[in-house]
């Protein structure tokens, strides 16, 4: 499909000429033109903004990060934001569409659901550029700022540090610092999670494949504990400076709402569904304004420039062995795509203004990015019960990670594990999942026999949400094990050969999803949750 183009009928006297074209060119372009569909697993594919936290954390990483397991006190690893955008009386109606101030970050956050081995606030090495800056280049850059500056309504309040640096010496520096935060074990525990979400393959060797992927389809990123901004590559041309646009767009909005205080980047020190969120509103806000830049003051060449890097052809863009799993390529799409929806509801009601104010309190749960609305009325999630399973477990069963997958995550098990041939058709997923209320999973392994156990619980809105995620959830199990059931009197249950069961259950609002070696064990986990202890017995 070609980009289609159409003029905005705006006089010359008004402001320069619009060009206005699908979002969805504008989504495809950002996935294909060397922005990071294909980059490495764990750093998060098409980040603009350097990130390194993978989708789950595990209480390794915790113990590397703080020395020693136990509760960590939020306040001294997610500070609060110290600026406010000031607001004149005009934007009452705006500010009160918005959460209090104080929902912004939780009392304390639990081991096994925080995540950082450089805690927030450390520097990390950052890139040194070998490629000078000649001055048409910066004059070009200096102009684009300002422009950025303009359309997205922030004054530039300190200068940027800007790098063009050739991909063959990025490379090494972007191992480097990987490997200074992901050791081989940590990385396995990640890989069981997965595993045991159903999100990658048991055989997926993450930790090689994500060193063979890291800086492949890296177009540029801004580092905000640095205030870096680097473009990859060896040219200016449109591509760069379509690119140009959304990073210094990161680098705006990191002078006025500090984006390495809000506890997300250089780690995920929440649940993976609040950063997910903010990720999503940081990286709609820049897409948004991008297009914006190209729509207002990008050239014919500009865009011809971009249409042909989408055009190029695939073995240009792809050079790993392997394509990244389904919910990578779903969670890229969140972020940009469902970013960009976020964005453009409010500032189609409410303008820049609006989006100002949502980064001083930001949105929760991607439940919040789906449904707009829901961020409005200061929607938060429900309570849900996280029994003490250890006692009943043993000693020699070790949690791995105690996290949320929200409604995003919800959808990828649906429709984005790995197994091709269990996805249900997304349509019903994101029917499925769209009643999220809240939820809670925990993964434990036990290192002697190898073996995993998994335990979600999903509280819904209503009960009529929980009547459409069951059969969803059975559907893709049914898929997934290939018709294997087993009876169970309480609930629906399959079994993979001499290896575990997996079943879910419901009772009224809630859906809770048991998956162990042993039926004793399902039974055992149920048993500790008040609401299915007695069900169908």
């Amino acid at each position: 499909q070609h980009a289609q183009v159409r003029l905005k009928s705006l006089t010359a006297a008004e402001k320069p000429k619009k060009r206005r074209f699908s979002k969805w060119i504008v989504i495809a372009l950002v996935a294909v033109i060397g922005l990071g569909l294909v980059g490495a697993i764990g750093w998060r594919y098409g980040d603009f903004l350097l990130r390194f936290n993978p989708f789950t954390k595990t209480a390794s990483q915790v113990a590397l990060a703080t020395g020693a397991p136990g509760q960590i006190d939020s306040s001294t690893l997610m500070p609060t934001m110290t600026q406010a955008v000031s607001l004149t009386a005009a934007h009452t109606e705006v500010e009160s569409a918005v959460p209090a101030a104080e929902t912004l970050i939780p009392v304390t956050v639990s081991p096994s659901a925080t995540a950082t081995i450089i805690p927030t606030g450390t520097s990390s090495p950052a890139p040194t550029a070998t490629a000078v800056l000649n001055e048409d280049v910066a004059a070009q850059m200096d102009l684009i700022q300002e422009q950025v500056s303009e359309l997205r309504n922030l004054e530039i309040i300190a200068p940027v540090e800007r790098s063009i640096i050739p991909e063959n010496e990025l490379l090494p520096l972007l191992e480097s610092i990987y490997l200074e935060r992901n050791t081989k074990d940590v990385v396995a525990e990640q890989a069981m999670v997965l595993s045991t979400l159903g999100l990658i393959e048991p055989t997926y060797d993450l930790y090689t494949e994500t060193l063979s992927q890291i800086g492949e389809g890296i177009g540029g990123f801004y580092v905000p504990w640095t205030d870096d901004l680097y473009l990859i590559g060896t040219t200016f041309t449109g591509l760069e400076r379509y690119v140009f646009a959304h990073e210094y767009t990161h680098a705006l909005a990191d002078q006025h709402f500090f984006l390495d205080e809000i506890g997300v980047y250089p780690e995920c020190l929440s649940d993976t569904d609040r950063c997910l969120a903010i990720s999503a509103l940081i990286e709609g806000d820049a897409t948004y304004l991008m297009n914006e830049w190209l729509m207002t003051y990008g050239s014919e060449d500009d865009l011809a420039d971009i249409v042909a890097a989408q055009y190029a052809p695939l073995d240009e863009a792809i050079s790993s062995s392997h394509l990244p799993p389904p919910y990578l390529v779903r969670e890229l799409n969140f972020k940009y795509g469902d970013g960009y929806d976020f964005v453009e509801h409010f500032i189609d009601k409410w303008g820049w203004q609006m989006i100002n104010i949502i980064y001083t309190k930001p949105p929760q749960t991607t439940e919040q990015i789906f449904h707009p609305q829901k961020y409005q009325v200061k929607e938060e999630p429900k309570t849900v019960p996280e029994p003490p399973l250890q006692a009943v477990l043993g000693d020699d069963w070790r949690l791995l990670v105690s996290d949320s997958l929200g409604e995003l995550g919800t959808q990828m098990i649906l429709a984005y594990s790995a197994d091709r041939l269990a996805h249900i058709d997304p349509e019903v997923a994101v029917d499925a999942a769209a009643g999220w209320g809240g939820d809670r999973y925990r993964v434990f392994y036990r290192g002697t026999t190898h073996s995993n156990i998994l335990v979600a619980d999903w509280v819904w809105d209503h009960r009529r949400e929980a009547d459409e995620f069951f059969p969803a959830m059975q559907q893709y199990l049914d898929l997934h094990y290939r018709g294997k059931s087993v009876d169970h009197e309480a609930g629906l249950c399959w079994e993979l050969l001499n290896d575990h069961f997996s079943c879910i259950f419901q009772a009224d609002a809630e859906t809770l999803w048991i998956m162990a070696p042993k039926m004793d064990s399902v039974d055992l986990i149920r048993q500790q949750y008040p609401a299915f202890s007695n069900i169908a017995e």
